[in-house]
């Protein structure tokens, strides 16, 4: 009961942080429907037309740059070799003060104090471990599965730069357009990211900024504000997530960039 309970918390925090091209033909087809548009119903027909060929202009490739671009850019990020957040997890009616340190594709390292006592998880590589201080401190391995989650979690740029720029290595496979979405009216870009393990999550991209506004899969929705620069990078400092066991509202107090993760933390206790 009790390792249960555990594994729960632990994929709920978990869950917190975590080309499709138009042929040319398709711009053909609408030329020559507004050629046989009339005049008085042209003005109306030709603004959805001209709607759609904007939508179908739009690659994969294209707004994944325009992510990339609007986070930081290739040259800003790769000089971020690891971030520390320290945050404040609201759930239930209680918050929870959280450290997290991700080394992107290689660590993930948390640590939460709840009214339960303290509890750490770690992946590092292909190797992972979670600790509990109550009932009694106990540590345990991690599966290969939840390894994997983690290490994926840690790369905080999200699945649109991780595509786009390591295109071979990506642990994402594919990305398809799926078309605009009006999210609390704001327009953004709908795509649905194929991972490598068969997972699929749908990911919103604000046509004005783009910037990731959503994410939505079937364990639930999770949205991201408050964008800011940490360390020439774009960093969402609030996150507000919505599954099955409600909504779970998680604040950054203070982020830092190019820590150093290596060493004893990463130890198993």
């Amino acid at each position: 009961m009790i390792r249960q309970t555990r594994e729960g918390v632990w994929r709920l925090i978990l869950y917190v942080f975590f080309d499709q091209f138009f042929s040319i033909q398709c711009l053909l087809r609408l030329i020559r429907m507004m050629k046989g548009i009339t005049k008085r119903v042209g003005t109306l027909v030709l603004s959805w037309a001209l709607a759609v060929v904007g939508i179908c202009a739009q690659t994969v490739d294209d707004i994944c740059a325009q992510n990339v671009h609007q986070l930081g850019g290739m040259a800003a990020a790769a000089k971020i070799k690891s971030l520390q957040l320290q945050q404040v997890v609201v759930a239930q009616g209680g918050e929870m003060p959280v450290t997290t340190l991700l080394v992107p594709g290689v660590a993930f390292y948390q640590r939460v104090k709840s009214p339960l006592g303290t509890m750490m998880v770690c992946a590092y590589r292909d190797k992972g471990w979670t600790f509990n201080s109550a009932p009694t401190p106990q540590t345990e391995p991690m599966s290969a599965d939840m390894i994997e989650s983690y290490i994926i979690g840690s790369k905080f740029l999200g699945p649109l730069f991780d595509y786009y720029v390591n295109r071979k290595e990506s642990d994402v496979v594919s990305l398809t357009l799926i078309g605009e979405k009006d999210l609390d009216g704001e327009a953004c870009f709908e795509l649905e990211a194929s991972y490598r393990s068969g997972y699929k999550i749908l990911v919103c991209m604000s046509r004005k900024d783009g910037l990731i506004r959503q994410t939505s899969s079937p364990a639930g929705v999770i949205r991201y504000e408050d964008y800011r620069n940490v360390g020439g990078v774009m960093v969402p400092f609030m996150v507000l997530s919505s599954n099955a066991q409600g909504l779970i509202l998680t604040r950054v107090t203070s982020a830092q960039v190019n820590v150093d993760l290596e060493g004893k933390i990463l130890a198993m206790p």
